[in-house]
């Protein structure tokens, strides 16, 4: 959702060369040589449940900033807001009547700052995290709201900007700092408790009491050349225990990124310089490989510099490849290692892009497939009235059969009545 928050989105940080899907993805030098120490967690914190993932939907909707850029920096406006499945439809994310959503007392508004919307498990609640700046310093609240957006209590207010993460029964579970260091928050509210400093960029993935989060390093070869190396590891919140699910380096020439899937509790990873798919199961941590047999001519991306796995959609992962000439995405099975090309895109300034899938649901995929910049007035800080370059986002469902069978049969999101400019997903 909104870039200040980076936590939505997407893939794993090493893609620090190429141009992300979601085209935010930080550089490569934030992340490359250890952060910090992995302290131990602490004796005391109790079980409370398994943990789950966080995300900006549940099977009915998706959530998502909504910023007004034509007003200039200083009275620029973000809102909250939704997309309704069932009704293929945009809306700001306020249910108090006749609202003009056009300042404070909204319950969308998010000011300057903006903010972002997870939903917690069983989807009957959300949580905010907006930011309230005195001039001074920044002040982080994290709020407890129902699904439409209703503030129910104020969690915490931190000068770290916690992002949240997991939850299980009783906490909820944030990443803050550089070094990615864990807090958790009661759900009844408190103060936030530091857990654990870990040397990760992100955490991509929960199951029982761990979280699964990959490492990155460099090495220097005898010749000179460059190595990454990546380490992906488990680690229990409760003990303090850690598994290695995945160790390997390959040639910082050709970066491969992993992907973790939960649904099926999978760890997957391209192996550039032997051509194959590593296959992890992440309970029991068995590991295969099997060989890619790429069914159509890759000659259009030229040298290729970087693999990302991004999603699993039927049985089939979803992998994007970018070289020096352009990018494809090809849909892999990881039972026979057979790959054909998926085709459906757009051109986004010039450059053309796969269409990026943002959220699965029993309604189909939200995929985002057009961006389209145009120009409107600004309003500048000094009154003056200018131009402002917006990119007009549009948004669809389409069934996972359809997006398989490069077939563009979008069922589009209407777009936010009355509402000038950009989603930021």
């Amino acid at each position: 959702m909104k870039k200040s928050f980076p936590r939505a989105v997407a893939l794993t940080a090493a893609a620090a060369l190429a141009v992300s899907l979601a085209g935010c993805t930080p550089g490569y030098e934030d992340y490359a040589e250890p952060l910090a120490t992995q302290e131990s967690a602490p004796d005391t914190a109790p079980a409370s449940g398994e943990l789950q993932m966080l995300s900006h939907g549940t099977d009915d909707g998706y959530y998502l900033s909504l910023m007004d850029l034509t007003r200039g920096s200083e009275e620029r406006t973000d809102l909250l807001g939704y997309v309704d499945y069932a009704q293929t439809r945009a809306a700001v994310l306020c249910a108090q009547p006749n609202c003009t959503h056009s300042d404070g007392n909204c319950p969308a508004w998010q000011g300057v700052w903006g903010g972002s919307a997870w939903a917690l498990p069983g989807g009957e609640h959300i949580v905010t995290n907006t930011v309230e700046d005195s001039g001074e310093e920044q002040v982080y609240v994290l709020t407890l709201c129902a699904p439409d957006g209703t503030e129910e209590k104020t969690l915490c207010r931190s000068a770290n900007n916690n992002i949240p993460t997991m939850a299980d029964d009783h906490w909820l579970y944030c990443l803050t700092g550089q070094g990615l260091n864990l807090w958790r928050v009661p759900l009844d509210g408190g103060e936030p408790e530091e857990l654990v400093t870990l040397n990760a960029y992100d955490v991509e993935g929960c199951l029982g009491r761990e979280i699964f989060y990959p490492v990155y390093g460099s090495a220097e070869q005898a010749d000179g050349t460059a190595l990454t190396t990546l380490t992906y590891t488990a680690y229990n919140i409760d003990t303090g225990a850690t598994r290695v699910l995945l160790d390997v380096s390959y040639s910082s020439d050709n970066i491969s990124n992993p992907y973790l899937d939960m649904d099926g509790a999978t760890l997957y990873w391209y192996d550039p310089a032997a051509g194959s798919l590593c296959v992890v199961d992440v309970k029991t941590g068995e590991e295969s490989r099997m060989p890619v047999n790429w069914d159509f001519s890759r000659a259009g991306c030229g040298t290729i510099y970087q693999t990302t796995p991004c999603a699993v959609v039927d049985g089939k992962l979803i992998v994007d490849q970018y070289g020096d000439m352009g990018s494809c995405r090809a849909a892999v099975n990881p039972a026979d290692g057979s790959a054909y090309e998926l085709t459906l895109g757009y051109i986004r300034n010039g450059r053309s892009e796969s269409v990026q899938i943002l959220a699965r649901s029993s309604h189909g995929l939200l995929v985002k497939y057009e961006n389209r910049l145009t120009s409107k007035d600004e309003v500048k800080d000094d009154g003056s009235v200018g131009t402002v370059d917006i990119e007009q986002v549009r948004l669809a469902l389409i069934d996972p059969e359809a997006f398989l069978q490069n077939q563009p049969d979008y069922r589009d999101i209407a777009p936010v009545e009355g509402f000038d400019g950009e989603f930021a997903c």
